[in-house]
């Protein structure tokens, strides 16, 4: 059998601590192991609840945040 990930991807604008940051929101389930090779972790832990996210360290460094920080 075959099995398939669904992916969304759509323009963002998050509020941070330091104001509005534009981004894009990818939605798909990282920790499937169909995706291995392609997400790396590099920090914290794959997201659990419904009001946690995993994010680039591109993003978080541009929107000056930390891990576990709220946005």
């Amino acid at each position: 059998g075959s099995r398939y990930l669904t992916e969304r991807t759509v323009p963002a604008s998050v509020t941070t601590r330091h104001g509005i940051a534009d981004t894009q929101i990818t939605e798909l389930s990282i920790a499937d192991p169909l995706l291995r090779g392609r997400i790396e972790l590099t920090d914290g832990a794959y997201p659990r609840a419904r009001d946690e996210i995993a994010a680039t360290e591109e993003f978080i460094a541009s929107a000056g945040l930390s891990i576990g920080d709220r946005v």
